[in-house]
């Protein structure tokens, strides 16, 4: 479904992924980690009735999200595969440190 089909319909309370594991194969620049925060900013872009989707993309096999997309994402979807707590618990300055630090409540997004 279009996102503004979403927000035509009324639905709330909507998580929208970009793509699932930017960082995995896709052959489209805008798809990879260094681009895909441009479409997760052009979703946000789109509203209806100053209601907006909340938008973020995944990364594969215990990636750490890189700080363009911590720095615009409502969210941070991790896929583990049981091997991420140990690199995220570590605090050691990559951009995943930081999330923990980033106020992204979202129940502020209207």
């Amino acid at each position: 479904m279009r996102r503004a089909g979403l927000l035509d319909r009324g639905y709330r309370n909507v998580l929208a992924e970009i793509n699932n594991e930017c960082n995995v194969r896709y052959d489209h620049a805008i798809l990879r980690p260094e681009r895909v925060h441009e479409l997760i900013e052009r979703v946000q872009k789109t509203t209806r009735d100053r209601r907006r989707l909340l938008v973020s993309t995944s990364y594969g096999g215990g990636a750490i999200p890189t700080a363009n997309v911590v720095r615009v994402a409502d969210f941070l979807l991790l896929h583990g595969q049981r091997r991420f707590g140990s690199r995220a618990d570590r605090g050691n300055g990559s951009p995943g440190a930081a999330c923990a630090r980033l106020p992204r409540p979202a129940d502020s997004v209207q």
